[in-house]
């Protein structure tokens, strides 16, 4: 017998996630140290929204990051959120790490993701080096695995 996988609709997931404390441990470290994003996407978007930039403060944070920039892009509603997680919109490992934390991902697990994606953007020799953070945060855990711990919690 196949295992069935478990889908949900884009604008499912971004709903159960809205409700996620919008500051989290390891996601907002990652901003706090250097690792988050300075300018252009999410950050001119907060801007234009009256949001300052404050990094010690982990802001704009993640939840709004998802919850409120991601619901101003075209997209939709029904589609199955497992196009998020590719390369085309989840981009920052930030907001990937934040969504893990959100979502139950075991914490050492997480950890582990944001050291790696930290020795990426450090490692000057990486073109591109937070969006290779990005992709090594998916390919370390599949959407599956992000849906099954959000029903679960």
């Amino acid at each position: 017998m196949e295992k069935k996988t478990e889908t949900m609709s884009i604008e499912t997931f971004i709903c159960l996630l809205s409700k996620k404390n919008p500051h989290l441990e390891i996601s907002d470290n990652f901003v706090k140290n250097g690792y988050g994003q300075l300018r252009g996407g999410y950050i001119e978007n907060a801007k234009k929204e009256g949001i300052a930039l404050d990094v010690k403060n982990a802001e704009p944070n993640q939840n709004w990051h998802l919850c409120v920039n991601y619901r101003n892009i075209k997209y939709n509603p029904n589609e199955d959120a497992s196009v998020l997680w590719g390369r085309r919109y989840l981009r920052c490992p930030e907001l990937l790490l934040w969504i893990l934390e959100a979502s139950g991902i075991c914490k050492t697990k997480v950890n582990e993701l944001a050291d790696e994606a930290k020795s990426i953007i450090d490692d000057k020799k990486v073109r591109r080096a937070r969006e290779n953070a990005a992709n090594a945060i998916r390919q370390k855990i599949s959407f599956e695995e992000v849906v099954a711990a959000l029903l679960q919690k």
